[in-house]
């Protein structure tokens, strides 16, 4: 909501799904990371800011093994971070 003075919870179960990912991938977990306010103008979001770990993400690296009719390669991935949904259900 935006009240002056208020702060984000952040939901523990969110962080435990980030990091289970992160191992299934086989990414470096970081143990420091800092969730920054993107400021910008969308409809979808009234207080004017999106909270975001994009710039310090909980897990970095890795990658998802595929299999094609080609056979089987490895997609590299650069990063798995959390954000808020910013967008409202449209009415």
């Amino acid at each position: 909501m935006a009240h002056p003075g208020s702060l984000p919870m952040l939901n523990k179960k969110a962080i435990e799904y980030a990091i289970k990912m992160g191992l299934a991938c086989n990414c470096t977990i970081s143990r420091n990371n800092y969730f920054a306010r993107k400021n910008y103008f969308y409809p979808d979001l009234p207080k004017g800011y999106q909270i975001s770990q994009h710039t310090t993400p909980i897990c970095e690296g890795g990658h998802i093994t595929i299999t094609t009719s080609e056979g089987t390669r490895a997609v590299k991935l650069n990063r798995i971070h959390m954000e808020e949904d910013a967008g409202k259900e449209p009415a």
